[in-house]
């Protein structure tokens, strides 16, 4: 029926009464009561490379609009609305295509602009299917939910590579309560092959939009994160940052007890550093998943945006304060206080500008209390450090060329205090900067490998940073020497002083011996003489 239906559509009248009796018949065999046979017709097809039954009907619909749209005017529009189907057929001179299928901008639909050169009275085909993707053979998505497919083809135009792209909005929040996917879920946007299925080609899924760069049959596959992966992801991240937060706390103690060897201002930062990422990964072990409260998560997002935020501002001033002591090397007067404006006083000012404009359009995002990729939220974050992350590589690339091409620097020690900064910044920049990009690629593209990466090198910054300005450090180990020498001395100074106490007190009670018995003699003879 769908081979006739195909062949006869280009002879066929369309008037209103042909127009309801095709999409009537078109509506009943989308019937969700029909998939089984379908799915017949398919198992029984012998050419496994032709085209599927329901693949075939998408093509008859596209055909069918084209004969319809030959008898429209401009401005004049053809709206076809069954249980199962939906189709719009228009000639047009606008300077954009817009179908909403729904009669609202909630839901699904599509929002096409067109060239410049195509606005002399383009006719096109949009259509919603309802049930399709759940008929169509469905290889790629075997773990996942297909979402209802939207078509748009333009009648006598090559859409193959657009120069604009179609934009497609997909009612994603309906699927998944429908198939009751509560946890981590991955969306990919995805157009129909009659030979190879489900592909992805020339789409993207961006800002909860589907963007493709040609016009055919589109839809959403969505598919749950499996329990293991989201379980053992949960776990890394959990580990890590407990792991982290005792690593932080610890650099703490050890330069505060070495506090007499190693104080400087590259300490002080150092300190504040550690302070910004142990209170950053204590509110995500605790905030994260607060979403029950929109203000609690808004809040809970905020902090961490901060606090993250600062360990990249604070980077950012170590490496201001590295090239100031290759600069000025003789300079009296210290810049701490400017440098922890910037540590602290940036990220305020970006987090307080970001809540502010975006609290009542999702600051966060919807599923955990961290910014929002909808709106592009997340770039208030991204963007900052990765003009950090530029700025702070010019800057060791201006102090290790000082360090090499003059010889300015009074004393061996100091030169290699130096090193051991620009060794400590040069590794951790890595590592914060290649960190979060695991992370935006994770969720944007939404590759488990990435979600794992990430997990692994985020929670772990501070043990990084334990290893590197503790364990690897050279002035640590050079004042934790002098601590126990320190130490040493006092011991041995407190025996021998206690040895010298005893000989003392020895001394002393002879000579009260001697004392007494010379007492006791002057008494018999005082007594005798009597």
């Amino acid at each position: 029926m769908v081979s006739m239906l195909s062949l006869s559509t280009g002879t066929i009248q369309v008037d209103n009464t042909t127009q309801e009796n095709f999409v009537g018949i078109i509506d009943d065999m989308l019937s969700i009561n029909n998939e089984g046979s379908w799915a017949e017709v398919d198992e029984h097809n012998e050419n496994k490379n032709s085209a599927s039954a329901a693949g075939s009907l998408l093509t008859t619909v596209e055909t069918f609009g084209t004969a319809v749209a030959k008898s429209l005017d401009t401005g004049e529009s053809v709206n076809l609305v069954k249980d199962n189907i939906v189709i719009q057929i228009k000639n047009t001179n606008e300077s954009s295509i817009a179908f909403i299928p729904n009669g609202t901008t909630a839901g699904s639909g599509i929002d096409f602009s067109l060239a410049e050169n195509d606005l002399d009275n383009v006719t096109f085909t949009a259509a919603l299917y309802k049930t399709m993707g759940t008929l169509l053979q469905n290889t790629r998505s075997s773990s996942g939910f297909t979402s209802e497919v939207l078509a748009l083809s333009i009648n006598g135009q090559d859409t193959s590579n657009l120069s604009s792209p179609v934009t497609l909005t997909f009612d994603t929040d309906i699927l998944m309560q429908q198939n009751n996917l509560m946890g981590q879920t991955t969306v990919d946007c995805v157009f129909w092959n009659d030979i190879r299925g489900w592909l992805s080609e020339g789409c993207s899924w961006v800002n909860d939009t589907c963007r493709c760069t040609h016009l055919t049959n589109f839809a959403v596959i969505i598919s749950p994160v499996p329990a293991s992966d989201a379980y053992v992801l949960r776990i890394i991240s959990f580990v890590g940052c407990i792991l982290s937060v005792l690593s932080t706390v610890t650099t703490i103690v050890v330069y505060i007890k070495l506090w007499r060897y190693l104080k400087s201002d590259r300490s002080r930062l150092l300190l504040n550093l550690c302070a910004a990422l142990t209170i950053a990964y204590v509110l995500f072990l605790v905030g994260i998943d607060q979403t029950e409260d929109n203000t609690v998560c808004t809040i809970m997002a905020a902090l961490l945006h901060y606090f993250f935020l600062a360990t990249f501002c604070l980077m950012l001033a170590e490496g201001i304060q590295l090239l100031i002591s290759v600069t000025f090397v003789f300079h009296a007067e210290s810049k701490l206080k400017w440098l922890l404006l910037i540590g602290w006083g940036i990220p305020l000012v970006i987090v307080g500008v970001t809540v502010g404009i975006t609290y009542d359009n999702g600051y966060h995002a919807n599923d955990y209390c961290w910014l929002s990729l909808s709106n592009g939220v997340i770039y208030s974050f991204v963007g900052p450090a990765v003009c950090i992350i530029m700025v702070n590589v010019i800057v060791i690339f201006c102090v290790m060329k000082a360090l090499f091409s003059s010889k300015f620097i009074a004393t061996k020690t100091e030169k290699q205090k130096i090193f051991a900064g620009v060794r400590s910044v040069t590794v951790l920049l890595p590592v914060l900067g290649v960190t979060w990009l695991f992370g935006i690629i994770s969720v944007n593209n939404d590759l488990i490998v990435f979600q794992y990466m990430f997990a692994v090198t985020n929670s772990l910054q501070g043990f990084f940073i334990f290893l590197f300005y503790c364990v690897f450090n050279v002035s640590v180990r050079r004042a934790l020497e002098k601590k126990m020498k320190r130490f040493e001395f006092r011991t041995q100074t407190s025996k021998t002083g206690s040895r010298i106490q005893m000989m003392k007190t020895k001394s002393t009670d002879s000579g009260k011996m001697k004392g007494s018995l010379m007492n006791l003699h002057d008494l018999l003879q005082t007594r005798e003489e009597l």
